[in-house]
């Protein structure tokens, strides 16, 4: 297989950052709001990363976010999260919160173990997006309108069918602009989607069926080999590469949609890389 320029300049941005040159560490940039690397989310961002609780109990909401926020002069995207079936509260996958909140989002954590049960998802960004009015919060006008949802298991069904919901309130002043689901989907997803399951994902089938009904720019991934429904709970490049697709599509990063969009590029060995792109290589 041919490999373009661009894909070659990617992977030697990978290198030298491994190598340790500076071409391709994550930089900050306040002017323009932006991280520069090399598009693969590879390792923590360069931003410190805090949490906060706003209510407790199955119904509530843990927010993590970048550390400079209340003090930035920028804006930041919100992602909303769903858990899978039983598990509570906002500590169940911390090391993808603050994986994402590293890169410059903001994290709406649902505390619910039933992410199907209602709009639990939608209901915690919300009450995130509800603070940029608040004149007392340090999130008052630090938040942008655009969100997007990401889950697990239960919270991946939900995720994929709440992104495209046009009756929750929080759509009055704000859109879902992408999705990203961890093993488990419904079809007919109408905005831009990541489908991420392993090998011997018991979902698996599911999650692929997502993908392939999806009527927008669509990515669908398998990790392997032997990665399970209980791995996809903290699976590293599964982590890194919703990362990079959130980056991509919600805070508009350099480089970013180009590494999510080709499948020459990708740091992690995928058994299997689908892309609904035409023309996906770099």
């Amino acid at each position: 297989m041919l490999i373009s320029k661009k894909c070659i300049y990617l992977v030697i941005l990978y290198l030298s950052a491994h190598a340790g040159y500076s071409i391709a560490e994550s930089t900050w940039h306040e002017s323009t709001c932006s991280i520069i690397d090399d598009g693969s989310s590879v390792g923590n961002g360069i931003l410190p990363t805090e949490s906060v609780e706003l209510v407790s109990g199955d119904s509530g909401t843990t927010l993590y976010y970048p550390a400079n926020l209340p003090y930035s002069g920028c804006t930041f995207p919100v992602i909303g999260w769903g858990n899978g079936a039983g598990t509570s509260g906002g500590s169940g996958y911390v090391p993808y919160f603050e994986r994402l909140a590293s890169y410059g989002f903001v994290v709406a954590v649902s505390h619910s173990p039933a992410a199907t049960s209602g709009t639990p998802i939608l209901d915690s960004v919300q009450r995130a997006l509800e603070l940029n009015n608040d004149v007392s919060s340090i999130f008052y006008q630090k938040l942008e309108s655009n969100f997007g949802l990401m889950g697990k298991s239960l919270g991946s069904i939900a995720a994929s069918r709440d992104i495209g919901n046009s009756t929750h309130s929080v759509q009055a002043n704000t859109y879902g602009t992408a999705a990203v689901m961890f093993s488990g989907s419904v079809t007919g997803v109408s905005k831009p989607g990541l489908w991420i399951t392993g090998d011997a994902d018991f979902l698996a089938d599911m999650t692929e069926a997502g993908y392939t009904s999806s009527t927008e720019l669509s990515v669908f991934v398998t990790g392997g080999p032997g990665v399970t429904h209980l791995t996809l709970s903290n699976y590293t490049p599964g982590i890194e590469l919703a990362t990079s697709f959130m980056r991509c599509n919600l805070r508009g990063d350099p480089n970013t949609c180009e590494y999510v969009l080709c499948e020459d590029c990708q740091v992690a060995n995928w058994v299997n890389y689908q892309s609904s792109f035409l023309g996906s290589g770099c």
